[in-house]
């Protein structure tokens, strides 16, 4: 009886089941997204601040 009353509430639920899957899977690619523009951002900051130094190193060496 346990048994069919479990599979009973096992298909009923099977749409609500695959709906949380999908909302799930798409909540981890915005994260996957936001990681990868997080690290996206961290590079160019590196690459902004190495060369605002190679500038004032090139700036400072005209100047003196």
């Amino acid at each position: 009886m346990w048994e069919l009353n479990h599979n009973n509430c096992l298909a009923s639920d099977a749409p609500l089941l695959a709906q949380m899957r999908a909302e799930l899977a798409d909540i981890g690619e915005k994260e996957r997204i936001l990681k990868e523009r997080s690290a996206d951002r961290e590079a160019y900051r590196y690459l902004l601040d190495a060369h605002r130094l190679t500038v004032r190193e090139v700036f400072l060496a005209s100047c003196c």
